[in-house]
């Protein structure tokens, strides 16, 4: 597969809606319910976090942000060890779909 401008872009697009789908819709809401029935979660409360000033939305980020990287980090892993450049490509435009995310939020104040 030939990599395009127009590719790049769809594929971005399409990764971009599915990450904020599945990541910031469903699997958000999973993991909090999971982490809200822990006796700890409560105490999270007393401080303050280092991205807002909610910790519990801190923890519940960076562990969908570490699900993301791990998958993303695997896919590159896998297609270096079978040698094939075209899917590392592809987990590499995984991986930036985060960053573009972020950066989407930070212009937007989302």
């Amino acid at each position: 597969m030939v990599f395009t401008l127009h590719s790049i872009a769809t594929e971005m697009i399409i990764l971009l809606v599915l990450y904020r789908v599945l990541f910031f819709k469903v699997l958000k809401s999973y993991i909090h319910q999971l982490f809200a029935s822990r006796p700890w979660w409560g105490y999270l409360t007393t401080y303050q976090g280092l991205f807002t000033k909610n910790t519990q939305v801190e923890v519940v980020y960076v562990t969908l942000l570490m699900i993301h990287h791990f998958i993303g980090g695997f896919l590159m892993l896998g297609a270096y060890i079978v040698d094939n450049p075209v899917l590392f490509a592809h987990a590499a435009l995984l991986e930036l779909v985060d960053d573009i995310n972020d950066l989407m939020c930070m212009i937007c104040l989302w």
